[in-house]
């Protein structure tokens, strides 16, 4: 799959059958959705007639200060404390 040796799997999940293609070549055992736990990150994923179908397309390293940066934009979330919290 691509630049990736990759390997196939196949389960079974929410009443569906899914074709992994996964690479060991980046030691992950992550990927979409509810999928993980394979010997490496999984690339590409599709059911059975491939109407649904995931596809790794970047990896980036994020930083956890960031994460809560875009999380606090998301909600409009305004710092308190816990007596502001329990009399709000």
């Amino acid at each position: 799959m691509g630049k990736w040796d990759c390997q196939k799997a196949r389960t079974y999940v929410a009443g569906r059958k899914w074709t992994a293609c996964f690479t060991s070549s980046i030691p992950l055992q992550d990927g979409p959705y509810k999928f993980r736990g394979l010997p490496g990150v999984i690339v590409k994923i599709t059911n059975h007639n491939e109407s649904i179908a995931f596809e790794l397309i970047a990896i980036q390293s994020i930083i956890k200060q960031d994460l809560d940066d875009d999380f606090a934009k998301q909600f409009n979330a305004t710092p308190m404390t816990y007596q502001q919290y329990v009399k709000l």
